[in-house]
């Protein structure tokens, strides 16, 4: 899941803006387009806390953009 969410989040500030949104929720579920469930609400906050902790986007990609030797 990692190199999903790091290529397809566009930044680590965009990704923290919605977990923060996200804890705000009674969620008791995620269900993810690949891989398995999070059930229960300690799964639920240790993806958050995951997702929280994880550099993506633009925040990863920078060392793409440099002139080769």
């Amino acid at each position: 899941m990692a190199g999903f969410h790091q290529r397809y989040m566009q930044s680590n500030r965009a990704l923290r803006a919605w977990t923060r949104m996200a804890r705000t929720l009674d969620v008791d579920l995620i269900a993810p387009q690949h891989g398995c469930l999070f059930r229960g609400k300690a799964m639920v906050e240790q993806f958050y806390d995951w997702l929280d902790s994880l550099d993506c986007g633009i925040d990863v990609m920078e060392h793409m953009y440099k002139v080769p030797a």
